[in-house]
């Protein structure tokens, strides 16, 4: 990897290499942590499906309620392209 541009934003390099609000941490120990991108990619997951996870694993540290509402516009969308099941839940906007 180039490192240049890391080099170039110092600590606010390492924030975008793995921030702290996408750490999955199930045992509270540090090694116990992944962060989503690899969970994602370990179990190929498709787009939508990473979106859930990405948006679920963040909503304490970042986003909140509007994070979750986010995954369940990917749920819904998931739900309706592979199932053909249109749901009643609206997000708020």
């Amino acid at each position: 990897m180039d490192t240049s541009m890391y080099d170039l934003c110092g600590s606010v390099g390492e924030e975008v290499q793995s921030p702290s609000h996408y750490t999955l941490n199930f045992s509270g120990t540090a090694a116990a942590s992944i962060q989503p991108i690899d969970f994602i990619m370990s179990y190929d997951l498709p787009f939508a499906e990473g979106n859930v996870v990405k948006y679920v694993s963040r909503h304490l540290r970042k986003g909140g309620a509007k994070s979750l509402l986010k995954a369940v516009e990917y749920l819904q969308f998931i739900l309706e392209k592979t199932y053909g099941i249109k749901t009643a839940f609206t997000t708020m906007d």
